[in-house]
């Protein structure tokens, strides 16, 4: 990773999003907006729902990603077990 970058900005131990808006101190900004959400336009949701009752998914769902690009956030195996055993029956696929 270093060798992608022309300067990194020092870690210390912050949460990777407090590091990455470190970098705007030379703005000195006053303010700056720190909540997120995850948004989506009416058409997209209008889109996805088409698209679920093509699928023939018609009732409520949850979907579980226990994988993670960073090794320490993933689930450990007993941990999904244990959360997925008991929503089995409810499954219609499994991808």
């Amino acid at each position: 990773m270093e060798k992608s970058f022309t300067h990194l900005v020092p870690y210390a131990g912050e949460h990777a999003v407090e590091r990455t808006l470190s970098a705007l101190k030379p703005l000195a900004l006053k303010q700056y907006v720190t909540e997120t959400t995850m948004s989506y336009r009416p058409e997209h949701w209008e889109n996805m729902r088409q698209q679920l009752k093509q699928l023939g998914v018609t009732r409520q769902y949850v979907v579980i990603q226990p994988t993670a690009r960073q090794l320490f956030k993933c689930w450990i195996m007993i941990n999904s077990r244990r959360l997925l055993m008991p929503c089995s029956a409810a499954v219609i696929r499994l991808y």
